[in-house]
């Protein structure tokens, strides 16, 4: 999380305790203590900055994890934000 947080970070201009990430799923709410493993190469977040939520895109790299023949991504740049627009 804190190598997404930090992504963010840069092109919101913004410290990270001033937004909230969470998972596209079930909307937990994620941090840098949170042990959500990405395992998809198709990494999503919503993100909720300044009561505005945002669907978030990133651009990965492979991590290969040999001992366990694991296969995870890890988030190298934002690809796109998008505004989440809300229901009424």
């Amino acid at each position: 999380m804190g190598i997404a947080e930090g992504l963010l970070e840069k092109e919101l201009n913004k410290d990270k305790k001033y937004f909230q990430l969470s998972n596209t799923n079930d909307d937990e709410i994620l941090s840098s203590t949170t042990s959500w493993i990405w395992t998809d190469s198709n990494l999503i977040c919503h993100v909720l900055v300044d009561g505005e939520s945002y669907k978030v895109y990133f651009k990965t790299n492979k991590l290969v994890d040999s001992d366990n023949e694991l296969e995870m991504y890890e988030p190298v740049a934002i690809d796109k934000i998008i505004k989440i627009k809300k229901q009424e």
